[in-house]
């Protein structure tokens, strides 16, 4: 069973750094036993956790020793807050497992890092399946633009929104 991992970014200088140092081969894209389709640029979904109090089961920010941090779930205040796949990594299996090699990638969001077991969250209903991709909605603002749907200035603020996440 492969165990797909997200990591979501960015808690400032040290932790991009131990995200940065994060071992394994980059992947244009990973799909989940339910056909679900991880690329970079997607936005994941949290939805709720199914743990003690709403806590997040399979959603977490992982432990680092660099800085001390030991791992801890996250709480019921993500709960619909959106992350997007900046990277996707296949690392090697743990040695005392039998499961494939974990699939880790880096996601990023205001003042956070997390990891994401997305065949087991999913399962869970933790997480939705990915919405769209960050080139997805820029395009789709684009064809508008172009259409006469939207002015440039709408444009422009629709296009800060969603660079904005």
């Amino acid at each position: 069973m492969k165990h797909l991992l997200l990591t979501a970014g960015l808690l400032g200088g040290a932790a991009s750094h131990a995200l940065a140092q994060a071992p394994g081969n980059s992947i244009p894209q990973y799909a989940t036993k339910s056909k679900a389709v991880y690329r970079r640029g997607d936005i994941v979904q949290l939805v709720a956790g199914t743990g003690e109090g709403g806590t997040f089961r399979y959603v977490y920010v992982p432990a680092n020793a660099w800085l001390g941090f030991t791992r801890q779930s996250l709480g019921t205040k993500w709960n619909g807050k959106q992350f997007v796949i900046n990277e996707i990594r296949q690392q090697s299996p743990a040695p005392d497992t039998s499961a494939g090699p974990p699939t880790v990638a880096v996601l990023s969001t205001k003042g956070l890092d997390a990891s994401v077991d997305l065949e087991q969250a999913e399962a869970a209903g933790e997480i939705q399946r990915p919405i769209t991709s960050v080139a997805d909605e820029l395009l789709k603002l684009k064809q508008l633009l172009d259409a006469g749907v939207l002015t440039p200035s709408e444009f422009e603020t629709q296009k800060a929104k969603v660079l904005g996440r």
